[in-house]
């Protein structure tokens, strides 16, 4: 990522088929935040550290000191075949430059 910090990132739901598919991919650019400095302080405040900790097996009563990862999205695809019984597209386009 330091090199090129193009990255896409999934988030699905998992289905039973293409009637009900659902999730969202980001296009966007990375940046790995280092711990104690200013962002990264600002990150910890965003980030819901304590119920990750739990599903880690960790105490949740100190947050974890590791790098963040600041994702500036430039193109975010939306799918939900849902929508299709309202009206709209299965598929959602969002661009930043589109503003």
């Amino acid at each position: 990522m330091q090199r090129d910090p193009r990255i896409c990132l999934a988030v699905c739901n998992p289905m039973a088929g293409w009637v009900v598919a659902r999730g969202a991919q980001l296009f966007a650019d990375a940046q790995l935040l280092d711990p104690g400095t200013p962002e990264w302080q600002h990150g910890m405040k965003i980030f819901r550290w304590q119920g990750s900790s739990a599903e880690l097996g960790r105490a949740p009563t100190a947050p974890p000191n590791g790098q963040l990862l600041k994702v500036d999205p430039h193109r975010i695809v939306y799918t939900e075949h849902y929508l299709r019984k309202t009206g709209y597209a299965p598929r959602q386009i969002w661009r930043r430059d589109e503003d």
